[in-house]
């Protein structure tokens, strides 16, 4: 028999065990039937330490039915043993203290049976439950790694094809076609593959983020900002103005860019304005870096503003809310919507600065 299938008999052997206290306690107390010539005293005495071995029984069944490696089903079982044995055992030697005191000792047997009932029970469930932990953090390990791999294997083929869309555009481009039209569609894609390839590169960034261990870097959101606003002013032809000094580093990754892509990218996409507009502002302060980005868009209810940044999947506005919610709390800053003047909204970012 390899080891696997001695791991297997696990839930087995958990049976087994509660069997055997079943059995141990009712053959202990039929011969106290015979003993003390009455029934009400054994049948309550087993009640206590025999029938709730049943729950072993029932206990191994289950466990013999969850989809567990048969290693954790073996740490059940371990735990259920060991469970039995101390308590078994600290009763015991309480027993034997008092027998080398001389004093009297009533019914060591049955306390050793409750003592070894509760014990295995009690094994019983904190290894059962240890184990559902390990199996879920393993199950939750296989899909991150599963994930990853695919993120790999997406960025990788996506950034291929987007890499040949960019330069056929460019190519269009290069030849200056007579048509404005035309020349005019070429740049734009140009311009929307740069910013997917931008996206592609900063999902490592993102995860590296929500990692529990991050790394930072000092990284210049002022030329960002610039970057971004006209990136976007392009792609919805909108007027995005920057204001912003020629440097300003905050402590945090490449996954700020999302942070400044989304904000900005909702101030226009949003906007029911003639003419929507936005505005970046980005401050040195003390401490931290201030980031605000108005817009004279319809603005946000009042109501509204306490869960603006909860999780919405049935809402891509906010969700990708949450996110750079999410990421701007894990640079260690903070975010917060206010009301713009005459309308509109202003969103502000305070990331740590370097």
């Amino acid at each position: 028999m390899n080891q696997e299938a001695v791991y297997e008999t696990g839930p087995l052997l958990v049976a087994v065990v509660g069997l055997g206290l079943f059995a141990v306690a009712a053959s202990h107390h039929l011969t106290e039937v015979g003993r003390v010539e009455q029934v009400r005293g054994p049948l309550v005495a087993f009640a206590l330490d025999g029938l709730p071995a049943l729950a072993l029984v029932g206990g191994g069944l289950h466990l013999r039915n969850q989809a567990f490696d048969p290693v954790n089903r073996w740490r059940v079982l371990l735990a259920s043993v060991a469970g039995g044995a101390i308590v078994t055992g600290v009763i015991g030697l309480g027993i034997l203290v008092r027998a080398q005191e001389g004093r009297p000792i009533s019914e060591p047997t049955f306390q050793l049976l409750i003592g070894a009932t509760a014990g295995s029970i009690a094994g019983f469930v904190a290894g059962y439950f240890y184990a559902a932990s390990l199996e879920r953090t393993t199950r939750a390990t296989k899909a991150m790694s599963t994930l990853s791999f695919t993120n790999s294997v997406l960025r990788h083929d996506i950034k291929n094809d987007m890499t040949v869309i960019r330069g056929r555009a460019r190519v269009i481009t290069d030849a200056q076609p007579d048509d404005e039209i035309v020349a005019e569609s070429a740049q734009t894609i140009d311009t929307q593959v740069g910013e997917v390839l931008d996206v592609i590169d900063t999902t490592s960034a993102i995860a590296e983020t929500l990692s529990d261990d991050p790394e930072y870097e000092p990284v210049d959101i002022a030329e960002m900002a610039r970057t971004v606003a006209r990136s976007k002013g392009e792609a919805f032809a909108a007027t995005i103005t920057v204001d912003a000094p020629d440097r300003a580093e905050v402590r945090a990754n490449d996954a700020v860019r999302t942070v400044l892509s989304n904000l900005v990218e909702n101030s226009v996409e949003h906007n029911d304005a003639s003419d929507p507009c936005a505005h970046v502002e980005v401050t040195i302060h003390p401490g931290h870096v201030c980031v605000r980005v108005l817009d004279n868009g319809p603005g946000v209810p009042d109501e509204m503003k306490p869960r603006l940044f909860d999780p919405r999947p049935d809402d891509t506005g906010g969700g990708g809310l949450h996110v750079v919610a999410t990421l701007v709390e894990n640079f260690g800053g903070e975010i917060r919507v206010e009301d713009n003047e005459p309308r509109g909204s202003v969103f502000v970012v305070e990331l740590p600065r370097v």
